[in-house]
């Protein structure tokens, strides 16, 4: 074999070296996109729970709103006598703030399915009650409109049918107003044309077509990626070049120059000129830039991790608020009760609950915008006069609760006179009331039996409804000769696996 040049050897290395470089260059954005693949379906997965969940949502709204105007007694009286029917359906239901804007019509039909006075009104409904009478279902025609027809009965024991009542839903307005989609684009929802007919809630996300949303995280994330390896890319084909360079002027210029020296010596029987070549080595720089790149894309990566958790945080604390009033939820009193439930060193316990007395009628009296004020002034005068560390918790309209641990019946009784005291201090001329708020105050205390919280609080709700037929604005402690008929018992909602990871962690 014919020995080869260093400058030949020296080509041959660079040309590996850069397909070598060719290929992993290929093989990076192969990589990438299949990272995109995978964050693409799992946001596409992502979006249509988001469409399943708001369709349920809708479907229990739809069927609250009917099950409200079911209950409502002039529902049951237009059934009776139905010559204020036109008036009731155009104007009184909607006046009432029972009907949100997507309930496009109402209607109610006599026991036979023939709607009322023959008319339905602005909106077109069926004029004859379709069959089954009990039912809900989304019908494509010209628009998406979700009805619901159900019976209405003059009696809680529901003997005594006295007609039916319907309602017409925007389907799609109400589903972009459901909730906040994070994936799926609430403006690209639409039926599938070919679905057509009547449609049955459960079929719902599957005729539901939409587009998801692109994410700027996920295109943050992804041009992070390709930045950092179109540089480590460059860094490597700029390494190339100098140690090409390094190799010709380092290496084969002097080995030619050695080899030319060692000719001239030979025809020349050793002439002498300086045959010393510049050997030190060269630091490389370009692989330290390299790295410092990597640290500097790395520290972004780590302060957008960090901001989402910030951002995660954020969302878990308003999860658990009561958007009107700041302070804590349902959801956050539930998870609490579970918590002290299974808390072995909880000492003796009170648990409160306090109701605004004729809250209906500041309502009616004074309007919703004033009773809002109201409920807010209970709940900032309540929470100020708690103890430091006891949470106040809105459970219901103008129902509020509060946990007081390890106290015993006088403390407890202590901190109720100060919150009606307060209640009683408190100014509410300024929004029009001649007089001020009152509260009605149940209160149950375990005194170290084992009792949990969802039992402490029947015992208060029996004891804040001794209080309210009272006359209210009263304090009562529950004992076991209440008449356990005077409030109806609340049920235990069963532990979220969101409560359960909270009280592992507690």
């Amino acid at each position: 074999m014919k020995p080869l040049s260093i400058g030949r050897l020296s080509l041959l290395f660079l040309l590996a070296a850069s397909l070598l470089v060719t290929g992993l260059g290929g093989y990076f954005w192969l990589e990438l996109a299949r990272a995109d693949r995978h964050i693409r379906e799992h946001e596409r997965a992502a979006a249509e729970a988001e469409i399943r969940d708001a369709v349920t949502d809708i479907t229990r709204r739809v069927r609250q709103i009917g099950q409200a105007l079911t209950d409502w007694d002039e529902t049951r009286q237009q059934l009776v006598f139905s010559e204020y029917y036109s008036l009731w359906r155009d104007e009184r239901a909607r006046d009432t703030g029972m009907i949100p804007a997507e309930v496009r019509a109402v209607a109610l039909y006599d026991r036979t399915g023939a709607i009322l006075n023959g008319s339905a009104g602005p909106e077109p409904m069926p004029l004859t009650l379709p069959t089954p009478t009990t039912r809900v279902e989304l019908v494509h025609d010209g628009g998406d409109w979700l009805y619901l027809f159900q019976p209405v009965h003059a009696d809680p024991g529901h003997a005594i049918l006295l007609g039916y009542l319907g309602l017409k839903y925007d389907f799609l307005v109400g589903l972009r107003q459901a909730r906040a989609f994070r994936y799926a684009d609430p403006d690209s929802l639409a039926i599938d044309p070919a679905a057509g007919g009547a449609i049955h809630p459960d079929r719902l996300p599957t005729v539901l077509r939409h587009q998801v949303r692109t994410t700027p995280y996920r295109d943050t994330f992804i041009d992070l990626l390709a930045d950092s390896q179109r540089r480590l890319i460059l860094a490597i084909l700029a390494s190339m070049l100098v140690a090409g360079w390094l190799l010709h002027h380092l290496l084969a210029r002097p080995l030619r120059r050695l080899s030319a020296r060692i000719d001239t010596l030979r025809s020349t029987d050793g002439g002498g000129a300086d045959a010393n070549l510049d050997m030190a080595p060269l630091p490389v720089l370009e692989l330290e830039n390299v790295r410092r790149s990597f640290n500097d894309n790395q520290a972004r990566l780590r302060e957008l991790r960090l901001r989402l958790e910030r951002g995660n945080l954020d969302l878990r604390d308003q999860a658990l608020r009561d958007p009107l009033t700041g302070v804590f939820n349902r959801r956050a009193f539930d998870q609490d009760c579970h918590a002290l439930a299974r808390d072995r060193r909880a000492g003796d316990t009170a648990l409160m609950l306090f109701d605004c007395d004729r809250f209906k009628t500041i309502n009616d009296n004074h309007g919703h915008a004033v009773g809002d004020l109201v409920i807010r002034a209970i709940a900032d005068t309540l929470q100020s006069s708690l103890r430091a560390g006891d949470r106040l918790y809105r459970i219901g309209g103008d129902e509020f609760a509060s946990v007081l641990r390890d106290t015993d019946p006088e403390h407890a009784r202590a901190v109720a006179e100060r919150c009606l005291r307060r209640i009683g201090e408190h100014d509410f001329s300024a929004w029009g009331m001649p007089e001020p708020a009152s509260l009605s105050i149940g209160i149950a205390v375990s005194e170290n039996e084992t009792t949990d919280p969802y039992t402490l609080l029947n015992r208060a709700d029996r004891a804040m409804y001794t209080a309210k037929s009272a006359g209210g604005g009263a304090i009562v402690f529950h004992h076991q000769d209440m008449d356990v008929r005077s409030a109806p018992p609340r049920p235990r909602p069963e532990p979220t696996a969101e409560s359960a990871q909270v009280i592992e962690q507690g």
